[in-house]
């Protein structure tokens, strides 16, 4: 231990190394990177492993997001809401600027508006027993007449409508609860809840794949590595207004082993590492200590969570920035992207 903490010590100086001798500026590019199991399911409401929902959430957002650095809850197609004293009745209001991806699915193959509508389409699925849904008890339980609709949804779809969901006006959408409940942002919060076409559900069934997330991919994933491509008409822009993503492309794979992993990364077959126990890691920093101390560091390695029985650490290029892990597995590459690092000409030494 008393090893780790000095290399960790030397990484943590290493890391702090100035940057203002430096223009820098966001680079295009691709990420490789793996998940932990193979995707299962791209229908949100289905999925029950952290592999699928990591993936799911570059593809779909819900009304809310987790903030993936701080864990707190932020707007995403909601741009507002508000939330009686009582906390049984949240009213959201929605961005008019958020688009589902271009798809097959639509008229001329052009991705449309995201209403009211939508929201409450895809929360009454989440809410059926006629698909694959693992999800209704953790998120819309409470949710007035929703229990009635999940019941009668075992013998095929109920003619009754669920009361506690109600579409206001095309961009307002209503959720009454028969309980109060603090943490219904958080449910909603969570890639189960995302918002998803019923066109898409028409044409590909639980294979569905239309979003209206910062990536998509052009069909549905049977085999890993899954591409997923930027979207250029995504809503969300960054604080110089330049539209998110950054990154063209991403390719997410399956972890082979954290050994067979860890040699892709000192190959260059991947960009980032998640997940890695504490015990690989010193000594894999003794046999790279050089590309740690290295000016600039061409690794990166920081510990995200931390319990009782383990620690766990990511391992990334340097040049990668804005990546976070969290306890809760939310993983949000929208931010992401590689630092182009412009050295001054005074600063090069002959």
């Amino acid at each position: 231990m008393k090893r780790l903490f000095i290399i960790l010590s030397i990484l943590g100086i290493v890391s702090c190394s100035s940057v203002d001798e430096n223009v820098i500026k966001p680079k295009k590019g691709k990420l490789n990177i793996n998940v932990t199991s193979k995707i299962k399911t791209l229908y949100t409401p289905a999925i029950s492993d952290i592999s699928s929902m990591q993936v799911a959430s570059q593809i779909y957002e819900g009304l809310v997001k987790y903030n993936s650095f701080d864990l707190k809850i932020i707007p995403a197609i909601a741009e507002s809401w508000e939330v009686n004293e009582e906390m049984t009745e949240y009213t959201f209001k929605l961005r008019k600027d958020v688009f589902f991806h271009n798809n097959n699915c639509f008229p001329k193959g052009e991705g449309r508006n995201v209403t009211a509508n939508d929201v409450k389409y895809s929360f009454t699925q989440l809410c059926s027993q006629q698909h694959t849904n693992k999800n209704f008890i953790s998120t819309l339980s409470k949710v007035k007449g929703a229990l009635e609709y999940y019941t009668q949804s075992a013998e095929g779809v109920p003619s009754i409508d669920i009361e506690g969901l109600q579409v206001l006006d095309d961009f307002t959408f209503k959720i009454i609860l028969t309980k109060p409940s603090p943490f219904l942002l958080n449910s909603l919060s969570l890639p189960f809840a995302s918002i998803f076409p019923k066109e898409a559900i028409e044409k590909y069934g639980e294979k569905t794949f239309v979003g209206t997330g910062p990536y998509y991919v052009e069909n549905y994933p049977e085999e890993q590595p899954i591409i997923l491509l930027k979207n250029i008409d995504y809503y969300k822009l960054d604080d110089n207004g330049d539209r998110l993503p950054y990154i063209d492309t991403i390719s997410i794979g399956i972890e082979k082993s954290v050994l067979s992993d860890m040699q892709d990364f000192e190959n260059g077959k991947l960009n980032i590492i998640m997940n890695i126990p504490e015990a690989y890691i010193s000594e894999f920093m003794e046999n790279n200590i050089s590309k740690f101390e290295s000016k600039p560091p061409l690794y990166t390695i920081n510990k995200y969570s931390e319990n009782s029985s383990s620690v766990m650490y990511n391992l990334y290029n340097s040049d990668i920035k804005n990546f976070f892990t969290n306890n809760m597995n939310v993983l949000d590459l929208s931010l992401v992207y590689f630092e182009d690092t412009i050295v001054k000409p005074d600063t090069i030494q002959e």
